[in-house]
């Protein structure tokens, strides 16, 4: 796993432990941290429009495929944005992408 990719994971769970400042992905170069981690710091939240609309689908019980269609984009735009999203939410499933975003507020319960 990237250091980037361990920083956005480390960042989304910052807000579910408490934590009110981000962490210094290494102590020892703070600019290059800085650097890194400063577009993650947001966690879920910056979820994209797009992200958070492929989520909802998802939460209808949409696959891939038909997301696609009704987005008309390609199969794997969608499997790159779910990963994404599977990142941004610290999950590995989709069923556990939608509670968390649920719990979160970032989609309606359905």
């Amino acid at each position: 796993m990237s250091n980037a990719k361990v920083a956005l994971v480390v960042t989304a769970l910052l807000p579910e432990l408490g934590a009110l400042e981000p962490l210094a992905v290494n102590a020892l170069e703070p600019a290059a941290a800085q650097t890194m981690a400063a577009p993650l710091l947001q966690g879920p939240q910056t979820l994209t429009g797009r992200e958070r609309e492929i989520l909802h689908l998802i939460a209808q019980g949409r696959v891939d495929r038909e997301i696609a269609r009704t987005l008309s984009i390609s199969p794997a735009t969608v499997k790159s944005h779910v990963e994404n999203i599977f990142i941004k939410l610290n999950v590995q499933k989709r069923a556990h992408a939608v509670s968390r975003a649920q719990r979160l507020g970032l989609i309606d319960t359905l």
